[in-house]
C-alpha cells in the first residue's frame, strides 16, 4: 500500500506513537523530541514544536525505530 504523506501527517504518527521503549529515552530527550517523566506511571510528552522543525526522513526515522521498538517489545523479543 502506498500513501502520500506530508510533513504533518508524519509529526502526527510520531506524535501517535506512545512512551517509546526505555532504550530510545535518552537519545530521544536529548535530541529534543520529547520529556520522559517516570515514577508511579512512566509519562511521554512529545515536543510537537522540535518534531516540527524536524525533516521528514528523520522523523520517518524516529517513527520508524519507535515502532520497531514497541512491536519487539510486545512480542516479548
Amino acid at each position: 500500500m502506498n500513501i502520500d504523506l506530508d510533513h504533518d501527517d508524519i509529526v502526527s504518527l510520531v506524535m501517535g506513537q506512545n512512551c517509546p521503549a526505555y532504550e530510545l529515552l535518552d537519545t530521544l530527550e536529548k535530541g529534543g523530541c520529547g520529556h520522559y517523566t517516570g515514577g508511579f506511571r512512566d509519562d511521554w510528552t512529545w515536543n510537537r514544536d522540535a518534531l516540527e522543525k524536524m525533516d521528514d526522513m528523520r522523523l520517518l526515522l524516529i517513527y520508524q525505530t519507535c515502532k520497531a521498538a514497541s512491536q519487539a517489545t510486545t512480542n516479548g523479543e
